[in-house]
């Protein structure tokens, strides 16, 4: 289990992440967008950073936060948007992938589509209910 230190490092550590992706979209156009347009461009790359920073099996980050920025964005930057997040989604995810999380729930969905909440055996990403589903894990 992490320290309250590890995770406020954790949290830092998204946040500068998601702050340098909005400042590397924002500062070119500045001119260009309203304060609400850009409030959503730092909306967007902070839920996607702590979206990150929370869920380790995050599919297509950067798929996620495009789709997120692109409607803010004239269609002859968005070549440009799509290889700036593409770049800072990687790395972000390389770094906060290397310091510890506290995992406190279990790792599978309900029928519903939503997370499981209940706490994992020890030693396990899974609780008792999901555990047949490491073994599933290891064979694939």
């Amino acid at each position: 289990m992490a320290s309250p230190e590890q995770l406020d490092a954790l949290e830092q550590a998204a946040n500068a992440m998601s702050r340098a992706i909005y400042r590397r979209l924002t500062e070119p156009l500045a001119d260009r967008m309203e304060s609400r347009t850009r409030q959503r461009v730092l909306d967007a790359c902070e839920l996607t950073m702590r979206r990150i920073s929370d869920e380790p099996n995050f599919a297509r980050p950067s798929r996620f936060l495009f789709e997120e920025l692109r409607p803010y964005f004239p269609l002859y930057e968005q070549l440009w948007v799509r290889t700036v997040v593409d770049r800072h989604v990687t790395i972000a995810c390389e770094i906060l992938s290397r310091l510890p999380r506290q995992r406190s729930e279990c790792g599978a969905f309900t029928r519903a589509g939503e997370s499981c909440r209940r706490e994992p055996v020890a030693g396990s990403e899974f609780c008792p209910s999901h555990r047949h589903l490491e073994k599933m894990d290891s064979v694939g």
